[in-house]
Parts: structure tokens; C-alpha cells; sequence
């Protein structure tokens, strides 16, 4: 701590101030903890003066002097009073002397003013490393309550003269210097090595810039008071001392690549994660600010320092893949998120290590904010297997600003998008039929096949940024039927005279949904009801038709009855076509007939039967014949020298009718012949199915018509 010492000569009426320097509005200014010596003596002409005293409570206050001096003679006029008690929370005093005794019409009065600067007075943050052709900055810290009496605003009760004296500042001064010891500013090296400080507030700067050429090394900037005689740089005024370090200057690193350029954010989002960069020195911090046009060469790192709304993130770590944050460790960017609705752009910024040196680089990237609080109603949640409508989505809870789209993993494309805000009851289409560029009509669906479930979710983004969508936690699903089933079935056989009934049973059939049907192997004159055609309606999956079989009293053989279903059903369904059989069994007993015959002769038994001839006397049946019944009749006439072919007893256009001539154990033809013929026509039976081929003689002359019977045996 110093001691500062004054002389006071009191010759003059009135308390003036104290000898001070013209810009200093105090005698002396000190540190808390100085000593204060003041000697006073009286020069003036009364000769009957006793002694020098101390006033204790000017204008009535004893705060005013506080602290008192003391001194250690009882009197006279050649007084020396002193005071160490100067403290941090006390920062204005000032002293009252007076001549005593003799002519009080030439009283002699004078006064000392002491300003004290508290300890707490200093460098509050200086940079520790500070690269060459960089700058940092020191910061003053002074306490709110000393700033007023060197901004020259303060005022104290009970001394007028202090706010007389007010617009007065003072004065502080900075070097800087090589040593710790050492009062004298460098002479070069740095932008400014020196210069004074008038009435600073809390957190003013001094810049320390050094140069290119500037020695690296450590150096210290100090802060001093003019004393009261207007010197500086004395040991007896330096206020703090702080030592920083000067590096040489390294190329920083420009060529990153940003691991995304865009982000989208929840409007309730108060942060994001996972931005990252890869590339990089070991030497180069990289920064994001939220404008574009901060310095090149800045310090950079003094923005997070200081808490400036430009800074956003940077990189703490040299890894090779490295995560931008707000704070160290906390892994996450959390300044100037966007308003929903909106993006930011954001710019990269590359520094030394210590943040200085600062440059811009070409990489940018964007965060917008969306509102993912909506709701989506679909139109229908439930297809048949069938259908081919559209399905519409209804969203409420949207805002303007917001690109919403429908998107399903089911499929390889998001499905539809929509512009939020809006009032339309239908946002969203998921259509039956879509091209893949959003075009109708091309066959590719958007919704779920046969048996399969699809689901639907919603994503978001800035409508005018153009960035990344992101799910808005909404999402619904659409299962379609799956594929319906038809299958058959009949008893194995029934007897003529009864009824067959063909069963239907299903899968995933609609109710009230019919399938056509075709009964084939009789004909409608083998059935008493029902039709050998028709539809048939499922409900429940499962119909059925049944038919009369009628008994007929022929004694015809079995016939099988089939019934086959359409391909396809009502809603357009395909069937597979299923069929049943069943065999009509022939009932019938017409009689024994020609084992014996009365009244008729010849032959022997087994050999005998009945004889027919035409109106020619043509033999049509003769005695050998045996026939169980006759089964049909065909007409055919040969035009002459005709060489075509006709069909006779077969099936008609549907399938219906006709008879099994493959066999000619079963059955044979009797053919009666009228015209010029050499010979008579060929029959020709098939290998399979039914009917015959009657062919002309090809030595036919002329025309001539044939009259074919089919008989049973």
C-alpha cells in the first residue's frame, strides 16, 4: 500500500478545495487501504491565532470525513493529520481544517477532498492467448457504487462543493508492458500500447492487437489512477495488473463439409442435436453465427464469451467427425431457434484455437420450425377386397407456414402433400390408381393389397424452406379384405324323383354378393324345379340351389349332374370357377319286355324280336335287333357331290343336351337313306364327349337326305 502526503496552507476564508490538479476534482486519490498524510499550516496574518483544528460533523454529518484523521499534537498552527481507514464501500471523503482562536474576522479554513478506488477496481477478463494479427480485450470491472464519482455524476449529502465539481471525470490509464516489473509501455508490437481511460462504466474494453510481427511471449497490460499531480505509470498509481500471451499466427483450415444443411424442429422444440462437420484442422475452431457480416480477423470466441445473440454454436472438440454445440458437452444448439413457421440461415466461421483470427467460409444451412400438432381423419379405415375408390384424409390443428405430406413405408414415395392453413374438408388423397410422378390411370396404388394393412403417417416441414420433413407423431391405418374363396359341393349321389342341392361356401365374401352357375349332364327334362342355370347370393359365406329331379320311368342309365360357377362374382371377384358332381341314379323299370312272346312264332328263344319296316319295306328293326330305347333322331340332307360334315346329337351352344356316342356297346345308329347313292353315308363316333360325324359318300351322285336313330341297347 503507498502513503500519499499533502500540504495545506490555510490563509483564506471559506473551505476551497485542496491543491489539485485542473482536471481532477480531488486532492488525492487513493487506494482502500492507503495512508493519507495532510500537513496543514497557517500563512495568514492574524497573529493571535492559537491553532489548526479538524471540523468532526460538517453540516451537521460525520459521514462526510469518514474516516477522521488524527494527528499526534495537541495544537498549533503547523499541524500533520493522517488516516490508513480508507475502505472499499466508502468512496468519497473529505476533510474540514480551521484556524482557532484570534481575529475570526480573517479565519483561515481550507478542505481535502480524497476520491478512494476500491480494490475490486481492475481486469476482469483479459485473454489468455491472443494469436498474432488477432486481437482481444481486456475488461474493466468496477463496482456500480464507484462508478458515479468517475463519471463525475456522483453527489454526497452535506457537501455542496462535490456536485459543483461533478462534470469533472477521472481518469485512468493502461500500458502495455514486457515485464511484470516494468512501468514503460513496449514501444512496438502492438496496435496500441498505451492510452488513457476517462470515466469508464463496467465492462468497457481496452483492445490488445498485436501484429503480424510482435514477438510471441507473454507481456501483462496494467491499469493505473493519475495521481494528484497528473503523473502516471508509478507503482504508487497502478490499479491491477494482467498478463496475457502472444502465439504466432497459424493458416486456419477452411475446407469442412457440414454433415446436413437443414433442420426442421417441433414448434414445442427447444433445441437440436446431431449437427456435425467432418474435415478440418487441429489448429481451427469453427463457429455459426446468425448473420453474415461479422469481421474477418475478430475475435470471434468473445461473442459465446460475452453471451452475444449472434453467437449460436461451435465446435469444441478435434475429432474427426465434430458435433457443433451451444455449451461444451451439452450436445445440443439452443440460441435463436425459429418461430413456427419460419427459417433461420445460419453461417460457419472459422477461428484459431483461442477464437481469434476469425474468417467466413461458404457454408451455410437453414432450421425452419413446423407445427406437428394436427389430427388426421381418413374417410374410411376399412376396404373391401373389391374396391377401387379413393381414400380422403381431413387435417385439423394445421397452420400456415407448415408443408405437410401423407407418407406409408409400404410403398416407396411419400403419398400426398398439402399447404397447411387451409379450410378444405379434403387435404389429403390416397388413391386407388397413381402414377408415380403423382399422374392418374397407370395402375400402381397407393393403398394396401389383398389381405395386407397399410400405415399412414404424417410429416412436416417449412412450406417455403425446402428442408427435411419430419413426422409429426400423427398416423392412422387402412387393412383391405382379403381375397374371397368359392368352393362347391353336393351329395355324392340322389336318386331320380328327389332333389340335389349344390352348397356354396366362402372366405371373405360381402353379403349379398351372387356368383352365377351352370348345371351340365341332364337336361331340363331330367329336372321337375328348379333351373340348370341361375345365381346363387352369399351371405354369411355360404348359398345354395337346389333342384327337383325328375323321375322320368325310363330306363335311361345314371347321369352325372355338375354344377361349375361363373369366374367371376357380382362385385367382379374372381371365383376360380369351383364345380361339385353328383350321380343321378336311374330309377326307372319299364319292364322285362320279348322274353317270351304269345301268339307269335318262330325263332328260337333269345333270337326272336320285334321286325320293322318302312313305307319303302325297307327292314328298319329286324328280329335280331335288341334295343333297350330309343334315344333320338336326326334328319340330315347332303346336297349333291357335298363333301361338309355335320354334327347330330351333340350338345347345344351352352353345353346342354346331347349324348355319349363314344361307345358302340352303349349305343348305335339306324340310318334310313332316300336318293342316288351308291353307297350310304359314314358315321364316325369321337374318342370323347358327345354326338357324332355323319359324312356323305364321297361316290354320291346326288343329293339325298339321311334319317339317323340313336338307340340304347
Amino acid at each position: 500500500m503507498s502513503t500519499w502526503s499533502f500540504t495545506e496552507y490555510l490563509n483564506t476564508a471559506g473551505y476551497g478545495l485542496g491543491t489539485h490538479s485542473s482536471w481532477s476534482q480531488y486532492t488525492a486519490t487513493v487506494v482502500a487501504g492507503d495512508t493519507v498524510s495532510v500537513r496543514t499550516i497557517y500563512n495568514g496574518t492574524d497573529s493571535t491565532a492559537v491553532s489548526i483544528n479538524f471540523v468532526n460533523s460538517p453540516n451537521g454529518s460525520t459521514t462526510v470525513n469518514n474516516p477522521d484523521p488524527t494527528t499526534s499534537s495537541a495544537a498549533g498552527l503547523d499541524r500533520t493529520w493522517t488516516s490508513s481507514g480508507f475502505s472499499n464501500s466508502n468512496h468519497h471523503t473529505r476533510w474540514f481544517f480551521f484556524k482557532s482562536g484570534g481575529d475570526t474576522s480573517n479565519q483561515g479554513q481550507r478542505s481535502v477532498r480524497i476520491l478512494t478506488v476500491p480494490t475490486s477496481m481492475g481486469w476482469s477478463g483479459v485473454q489468455a492467448n491472443i494469436e498474432q494479427a488477432s486481437a482481444g480485450n481486456a475488461v474493466l470491472s468496477i463496482p456500480s457504487s464507484f462508478e458515479p464519482y468517475i463519471q463525475g455524476t456522483a453527489s454526497e449529502t452535506g457537501d455542496g462543493q462535490l456536485s459543483t465539481n461533478g462534470s469533472k471525470e477521472e481518469r485512468f490509464h493502461y500500458r502495455i508492458t514486457s515485464s511484470s516489473s516494468s512501468n514503460t509501455a513496449v514501444s512496438a508490437g502492438f496496435a496500441s500500447s498505451s492510452g488513457n481511460v476517462s470515466g469508464p462504466s463496467n465492462g468497457d474494453t481496452v483492445t490488445i492487437a498485436p501484429s503480424t510481427s510482435t514477438p510471441a511471449g507473454t507481456y501483462y497490460i496494467k491499469l493505473y489512477h493519475y495521481d494528484y499531480t497528473g503523473s502516471t505509470g508509478t507503482s504508487a498509481t497502478l490499479l491491477d495488473t494482467a498478463s496475457f500471451t502472444v502465439s504466432e499466427l497459424v493458416p486456419l483450415d477452411t475446407s469442412i463439409t457440414l454433415g446436413t444443411d437443414e433442420f426442421t424442429l417441433t414448434e414445442t422444440a427447444s433445441s437440436y442435436s446431431g449437427h456435425t462437420m467432418t474435415g478440418g484442422g487441429n489448429n481451427t475452431l469453427y463457429y455459426i453465427l446468425n448473420v453474415s457480416n461479422f469481421t474477418n480477423g475478430s475475435n470471434i470466441d468473445a461473442l459465446r464469451q460475452n453471451g452475444d445473440s449472434r453467437y449460436i454454436a461451435r465446435t469444441f472438440s478435434q475429432n474427426a467427425t465434430r458435433t457443433f454445440e451451444t455449451v461444451q458437452n451439452a450436445g445440443t444448439i439452443t440460441n435463436d431457434l425459429p418461430s413456427t413457421g419460419t427459417f433461420d440461415t445460419y453461417y460457419v466461421y472459422a477461428a484459431n484455437g483461442l477464437g481469434q483470427n476469425s474468417t467466413k467460409l461458404t457454408n451455410t444451412y437453414t432450421v425452419g420450425r413446423v407445427d406437428t400438432s394436427i389430427s388426421l381423419t381418413p374417410s374410411t379405415t376399412s376396404l373391401s377386397a373389391t374396391s377401387t375408390a379413393d381414400v380422403t384424409v381431413n387435417v385439423t390443428g394445421d397452420t400456415a407456414g407448415t408443408q405437410y405430406r401423407l407418407y406409408t413405408n409400404n410403398i416407396p414415395r411419400w403419398v400426398s402433400t398439402y399447404n397447411g392453413g387451409g379450410s378444405s374438408a379434403i387435404d389429403f388423397t390416397i388413391s386407388y390408381d397413381e402414377a408415380a410422378d403423382g399422374s392418374a390411370g397407370t395402375g400402381t396404388t397407393e393403398l394396401p393389397g389383398l389381405g395386407q394393412t397399410f400405415t399412414y403417417f404424417s410429416q412436416a416441414r417449412v412450406n417455403s424452406q425446402g428442408g427435411p420433413f419430419i413426422n409429426t407423431g400423427d398416423s392412422f391405418t387402412i387393412t383391405r379384405a382379403a381375397a374371397g374363396t368359392y368352393s362347391v359341393s353336393s351329395p355324392a349321389s340322389v336318386n331320380e324323383g328327389q332333389n340335389l342341392t349344390y352348397t356354396v361356401t366362402t372366405t371373405n365374401v360381402v353379403n349379398n354378393t351372387t356368383v352365377g352357375y351352370t348345371i351340365t349332364g341332364i337336361t331340363s327334362g331330367d329336372i321337375s324345379s328348379g333351373s340348370l342355370t341361375g345365381n346363387i347370393t352369399i351371405n354369411n359365406n355360404s348359398g345354395s340351389t337346389t333342384i327337383g329331379l325328375a323321375n322320368d320311368n325310363l330306363t335311361d342309365g345314371n347321369e352325372t349332374a355338375v354344377l361349375t360357377l361363373a369366374s367371376t362374382d357380382s362385385t367382379g371377384a374372381s371365383t376360380g370357377s369351383p364345380s361339385s358332381s353328383t350321380t343321378v341314379v336311374d330309377t326307372s323299370n319299364p319292364g322285362s319286355g320279348g322274353s317270351s312272346g304269345s301268339g307269335i312264332s318262330g325263332g328260337s328263344a333269345g333270337t326272336y324280336g320285334l321286325k320293322i319296316n318302312n313305307s319303302s319295306g325297307n327292314v328298319i328293326i329286324d328280329d335280331t335287333s335288341r334295343i333297350g330305347n330309343f334315344l333320338a333322331t336326326a334328319t340330315v340332307t347332303f346336297a349333291s357331290s357335298s363333301s361338309s360334315s355335320e354334327t347330330i346329337f351333340g350338345a347345344d351352344a351352352q353345353g346342354n343336351g346331347g349324348f355319349d356316342c363314344t361307345s358302340k356297346t352303349v349305343t348305335g345308329f339306324i340310318v334310313q337313306w332316300t336318293g342316288t347313292v351308291y353307297q350310304g353315308p359314314t358315321i364316325t363316333r369321337p374318342s370323347s364327349g358327345k354326338g357324332a360325324t355323319i359324312s356323305p359318300n364321297p361316290n354320291q351322285s346326288g343329293s339325298g337326305t339321311a334319317t339317323v336313330m340313336l338307340v340304347r341297347y
